[in-house]
């Protein structure tokens, strides 16, 4: 479920992978 909401969800898979230059910023 973490991948269909990365903003959310600080999974450490593939949305980190994504926006891992700013992680701040969506949280």
């Amino acid at each position: 479920n973490a991948r269909a909401q990365p903003k959310t969800g600080f999974a450490t898979d593939s949305p980190i992978r994504t926006w891992t230059h700013y992680p701040a910023k969506i949280a």
